[in-house]
């Protein structure tokens, strides 16, 4: 695996590389900022240079995968029938896109089943309930977690968004760290707690078996919403709340992770879980394909010879003892440990797990969706007791600032919600900014964690660009990474290339799907712009199934019925006639714009890492998850140096 440094010694290195990513992107935004799916209705082929069309449109779909996407930066062979010679142009841009992009690739592959997809590196009490993906997951972050406390001297970690509590739960039974997950779905805690429960009961049993005596360390949970204008003070707060309910007595001794949730809190959280997970059925995207990252949302994500980043080979990740995430420590351990573990599992099972504020801790965050990600930087980098963070982002175009009214020259705001170690970040920030793109649920904080913000918050700190240097190329540029740019670098490369190679029968939908979009334009445009509309429309595709069998007039027709849209045969046949034999173009277009999608995630990933730098933070951004199973497995760890 190789990693980007970003240090005081690799600094102009850093910004240089940042420059050039700058420079790709802004070439190329007019690719970035479009939409397969309208293909054929603004003629995305026609703007594309002369030479590249000739080159391009008779490629085949495997044609396509090994001529554009096979990377020799990464020891990959470029094979191609052509019988012509390609432009400059063209094969500069190629170089770029696989020259530029960060590393994605690792020494060792996922160790999953082949049939049942199980990872054998995990004990089945971390497994259960827990799909193969998120398995692959949290297996190789927590063992990075784990090794970055070592490096950073500290014991407790602050899980961000934890979900379902899976990466908590083994960090807290399996390496025994002090663990509060944060988690804003209160249904998510409720699971997280039976299933703490659940592990907790198997090594008791497991130890009473053996004669053993085993300390267990349970997460502590929270529900709180870290929204992005939360303060240093509210979040140390809710990291050091504890629960009433066990101060109280009520609870039993082996009850699951602490949590803070009262009776109509509970109710409130349930429906509102209910409501996320309804709405998460309908959520409109475009016929490109996105990598599955945020997966307890959706349940209520060989080296490079690179010569442009400073690459670096991170420090060995060795492999930890089986036992650290198999079983806890047993009653062999040295007194010193054994006394911390027995120390931390007295505070959870007694039900009162309180942490000092002045006490150091790392701050993890496994795919942290939209504005969480930058809101995790931020904290991190003004708190003092955050001594490490180790922060794996996704869904970038959830970001709050994500809207095109955004005027790159504005000046900069003052915003009086910001903590005062944060005056230093004012300068980075827009103003009259949206505070959430439309259709980005963002839940209300329960009462029992104040840290709400204000009713009406007009203007908030942005999640790109947050560095000053890379702010600085985008005024001067006078453009910025908007929603279309970001969706896209979240999309499955591997995923896609696989589907080219395989000449998978699929592909076709795409052509389909573009071909379609001109006769909803023609017939009820207004269903294209509005959220429901679109709503209609995606849910209305989707109800076809096996489309690829089908004849387009079939596939059109009775998709535009679902749509009570017209449904003219004759028009349908003629435009069938123009447009799918080029569908092949289409696939040459949506893999340009995919060579792209790796460009635009590392200038925002670099721009997070900068971010750091100019506070006199050391970070490093290290791919730790095989690409083909997360796609987004890039992990950008920091350790602050001591006070």
């Amino acid at each position: 695996m190789a990693s980007l440094i970003c240090s005081e010694s690799t600094l102009k290195q850093v910004q240089r590389y940042a420059d050039q990513l700058h420079t790709l992107v802004s070439t190329y935004s007019w690719i970035t900022e479009s939409y397969v799916v309208e293909f054929f209705v603004k003629d995305h082929w026609g703007h594309l240079p002369v030479s590249w069309q000739t080159s391009l449109e008779s490629l085949t779909p495997t044609d396509i995968s090994e001529t554009l996407m096979s990377n020799p930066y990464a020891g990959e062979s470029v094979r191609s029938n052509r019988t012509s010679v390609w432009p400059l142009s063209l094969l500069a841009f190629r170089a770029a896109t696989h020259a530029l992009s960060l590393c994605r690739s690792v020494a060792q592959p996922a160790k999953l089943h082949p049939q049942s997809g199980r990872n054998p590196d995990l004990s089945h009490c971390y497994r259960a309930h827990v799909k193969p993906k998120k398995q692959h997951e949290i297996e190789r972050l927590a063992e990075v977690i784990h090794l970055t406390c070592n490096q950073a001297g500290c014991h407790h970690v602050v899980d961000i968004g934890s979900g379902q509590g899976h990466l908590s739960r083994l960090l807290s039974f399996g390496y025994g760290h002090q663990v509060t997950s944060i988690e804003a779905v209160g249904c998510h805690i409720t699971g997280a707690a039976k299933f703490d429960q659940e592990v907790k009961l198997y090594f008791e049993r497991k130890a009473k078996g053996n004669d053993d005596t085993v300390a267990v360390t349970s997460p502590h949970h929270v529900i709180c919403t870290v929204h992005p204008y939360i303060t240093v003070e509210e979040f140390l707060s809710a990291i050091s709340a504890h629960t009433s309910k066990q101060d109280n007595g009520t609870s039993h001794p082996l009850d699951g992770g602490d949590h803070i949730e009262s009776s109509s809190e509970k109710s409130t959280h349930q429906d509102t879980c209910k409501k996320r997970k309804i709405e998460s059925t309908r959520q409109i995207s475009h016929q490109d394909t996105v990598g599955s990252c945020c997966d307890d949302q959706k349940s209520s994500c060989k080296q490079s010879s690179c010569k442009y980043p400073p690459v670096n080979l991170e420090p060995t990740l060795t492999k930890a003892s089986t036992s650290d995430f198999r079983t806890p420590t047993p009653s062999t351990t040295s007194t010193s440990d054994q006394t911390r573990l027995e120390s931390c599992s007295s505070q959870v099972i007694g039900g009162h797990l309180e942490i000092n504020p002045g006490q150091d801790f790392l701050i993890a965050g496994l795919h942290t969706c939209g504005d969480l990600g930058p809101t995790m930087l931020r904290t991190f980098a003004e708190c003092p007791s955050s001594v490490a963070l180790a922060s794996v982002a996704c869904c970038y175009m959830r970001m709050s600032f994500c809207d095109k009214s955004v005027d790159m020259n504005q000046e900069p705001i003052k915003n009086d919600r910001v903590s005062p170690q944060s005056e230093q970040l004012q300068e980075l920030s827009f103003s009259d900014v949206q505070l959430q793109h439309p259709g980005h649920e963002r839940l209300a904080t329960p009462s029992s964690c104040q840290t709400a913000a204000p009713k009406t918050v007009p203007r908030l700190d942005v999640g790109f660009p947050m560095s000053s240097h890379v702010r600085t190329l985008c005024k001067s540029a006078g453009t910025s990474l908007i929603f279309e740019s970001l969706e896209l670098a979240c999309h499955f490369y591997d995923g896609y290339r696989k589907k080219l190679e395989g000449n998978d029968p699929s592909l076709l939908i795409q052509g389909y799907r573009a071909i379609l979009e001109v006769l909803i334009q023609e017939e009820g445009i207004e269903l294209t712009q509005s959220q429901d509309g679109a709503r209609r429309i995606r849910k209305a595709v989707s109800s076809v199934k096996r489309a690829h069998q089908m004849k387009f007039e079939d596939y059109a027709s009775a998709i535009l019925s679902k749509l009570d849209l017209q449904s003219d045969p004759v028009r349908i046949r003629t435009l069938c006639k123009e447009c799918l034999p080029s569908w092949h173009n289409l696939l040459v277009y949506n893999t340009i714009r995919q060579l792209l999608a790796p460009i635009v995630e590392s200038l925002v990933l670099v721009d997070r890492a900068l971010f750091l730098a100019e506070r006199g933070i050391e970070s490093r951004l290290v791919p730790i998850f095989d690409p083909v199973i997360s796609p987004r497995n890039l992990v950008l760890l920091a350790v602050k140096k001591p006070r």
